[in-house]
């Protein structure tokens, strides 16, 4: 088969899948020859929350962007001349149809999707990266571009009959279970006692969490409570909860999801919170 095609994926702005971001990888006899990320406005610039927490774009980024039905023009012909692949297909299409709808677009001519998700026996896009030892970035999943060139890596070893490494995928697997089953798992590790008393007295007030409300959430390469005592010594005050007080939440694996509910409503509202994921920190 002819290794010509686009990779496709969608972000959407709400429950009833409006547009908020494309990522498009055209790929030419097996090399890439263009990609392309566009942020979309979606109708009245609304977003549901729910659905916002999933990817990296917000209201005031797409404010000032096309609709939908202004990009069409732009991007009718990568839906209409080559094959169309999507990690997930059923969910990029049924996107692609609702905003023709909502929009009265008229086209014809737009081709079938072809799901890599399916193709790998229903895979996650991290599990297929793991398989094929594509190196994989967490802060930027769920980003249209990153999403549509790893659908394309997809898409590529698809056409050449490459599978992944299975035994890789369920190690991977088993190693996740058991941590769970062995109760490390850190996510739900509390933090109490000494390490939530703030102590200036030894500290370098130059360094960036000196005296600074500090809120730890989700899973980290070491445990909870010694990153902790790491940042207590550096003068930070560590708590448990998030507040309009927070100066920083530090984000790893698996953040608790009312912990980012808050700090998405108070940066809402405009207050100064900065969230730092681990890699950052």
């Amino acid at each position: 088969m002819e290794k010509s095609f686009v990779a496709i994926d969608f972000e959407t702005a709400t429950n009833t899948r409006m547009a908020c971001q494309l990522g498009i990888v055209v790929v030419q006899n097996g090399e890439v020859v263009h990609k392309n990320e566009y942020l979309i406005k979606p109708p009245c610039n609304y977003y549901d929350r729910n659905v916002m927490k999933h990817h990296h774009v917000r209201p005031e980024m797409t404010e000032f962007e096309p609709t939908f039905k202004e990009l069409w023009p732009e991007i009718e012909s990568y839906f209409t001349t080559l094959p169309i692949f999507a990690h997930n297909a059923p969910f990029d299409e049924d996107v692609l149809c609702k905003n023709l709808h909502y929009y009265d677009i008229c086209s014809r001519q737009v081709r079938s999707f072809i799901c890599t998700c399916s193709a790998y026996a229903k895979t996650s896009l991290k599990h297929l990266c793991i398989g094929f030892g594509i190196p994989y970035d967490a802060e930027k999943h769920h980003g249209a571009l990153y999403d549509a060139e790893r659908c394309a890596d997809f898409a590529l070893r698809l056409l050449d009959n490459v599978d992944p490494d299975w035994n890789k995928i369920d190690l991977y697997k088993q190693q996740y279970t058991d941590k769970k089953a062995s109760g490390f798992n850190r996510r739900r590790e509390s933090l109490r006692g000494e390490v939530l008393k703030k102590d200036l007295s030894n500290a370098n007030p130059s360094n960036p969490f000196y005296d600074r409300k500090i809120v730890i959430t989700g899973e980290f390469e070491i445990q909870r409570c010694e990153l902790g005592a790491i940042l207590k010594k550096m003068g930070a005050d560590i708590n448990t909860c998030i507040s309009k007080r927070t100066n920083y939440v530090l984000t790893g694996d698996s953040p608790g999801p009312m912990k980012m509910q808050k700090l998405d409503s108070l940066i809402e509202e405009g207050y100064d919170i900065k969230k730092i994921r681990e890699p950052e920190l």
